[in-house]
């Protein structure tokens, strides 16, 4: 054996160990991604049966569901991939279904943002069309680069290294799905523009606590998710193919908690201000006091958060006509 052979093994053995540590890193980031959304959905869960499950049928609650119960497949076939021992063929369809399924679910999640920068622009036709087509045109893109990371992304079984491994470990990559994470993060600057140009809007020709909690939340949320999506990005430009979804499975929990949230603080936010505002005895003239334009700020706003569930609402409407009636006020 020649004098260079002990080196090249060395340097072999150390790019190996290197390669298994940054797994082990994806890993952790995974788990620890999953074990945030476990616990977000523990402690929403009777929020979600007490204010989503009865409502009617409509874009909203089938959103909500969507970007919440397509993420448990996603988490479950992720800890496979990543803590059992399977073959590369197997590593690589359960890399192809979850790539998918992070970027439609990612997608339904996406169109609640939609939805709600919609409603705060007072339900605009034309803006609707607008972000819907773009929408499509942005995910069919999004979907054709997934595909080219899922066919050039090659896996090896992590017992090749050592039997006491477990999981897959990325041995080939490509950089392409920057693309897809560039798209969606200058999709998300649109829509958190749009947002604080109407919060600016608002904020300037007066507020409520309603409007003003609304507005903060989605202000919030739209900074956040647009945070980890150009930190996706820079981590994809910037470091080893191992690290290629690194932060994936993060943004994926992400989108599901926080764009879920969304939908639950509208509805919770709507059904505490109905009461407040025109519910229980020495209400009505708090209600008088607010004075008009409160009224119609509340009502358009609950009219906003009812396009996202369709006619549920529609009982409250009825009562709330009838407190507008008595403190002397009408629908406009």
């Amino acid at each position: 054996m020649s004098d260079a052979d002990p080196a090249a093994q060395a340097a072999l053995f150390a790019t190996i160990i290197g390669s298994l540590q940054r797994a082990e890193y994806v890993h952790y980031v995974n788990a620890a991604s999953t074990c945030l959304f476990m616990y977000d959905h523990a402690t929403t869960f009777f929020d979600e049966v007490e204010l989503i499950w009865p409502a009617s049928w409509g874009a909203g609650k089938i959103l909500f569901l969507l970007a919440r119960y397509l993420t448990w497949p996603e988490l479950v076939s992720g800890l496979v991939h990543q803590f059992w021992d399977i073959d590369a063929g197997m590593c690589h369809r359960i890399f192809g279904y979850n790539s998918f399924s992070i970027v439609w679910g990612i997608g339904a999640a996406e169109m609640i943002l939609v939805l709600r920068t919609w409603a705060i622009w007072d339900r605009h036709r034309g803006l609707l069309i607008g972000l819907v087509t773009l929408f499509f045109g942005v995910w069919i893109a999004e979907s054709y680069i997934i595909s080219q990371l899922v066919d050039k992304t090659i896996f090896v079984p992590a017992t090749s290294f050592s039997p006491v491994l477990r999981g897959c470990v990325i041995t080939a990559s490509t950089q392409i799905v920057t693309y897809a994470w560039i798209l969606l993060t200058a999709y998300e600057a649109l829509i958190l523009g749009l947002t604080l140009v109407k919060a600016v809007q608002h904020f300037r020709s007066g507020s409520n606590r309603l409007m003003n909690m609304l507005y903060r939340d989605g202000i919030l949320y739209f900074v956040y998710l647009f945070a980890i999506s150009a930190a996706n990005l820079i981590v994809v430009y910037t470091t080893e193919a191992e690290f290629t979804i690194l932060l994936t499975q993060l943004q994926r929990s992400l989108y599901a908690v926080l764009c879920c949230r969304i939908i639950l603080h509208l509805k919770q936010a709507m059904l505490q201000t109905d009461l407040e505002t025109f519910g229980g005895p020495g209400q009505v003239g708090a209600t008088t006091e607010l004075g008009k334009d409160t009224v119609m700020a509340f009502n358009r706003e609950r009219d906003n958060t009812a396009a996202f569930f369709g006619t549920t609402f529609q009982a409250e409407e009825d009562k709330a006509d009838m407190e507008l009636e008595t403190v002397g006020y009408s629908q406009p």
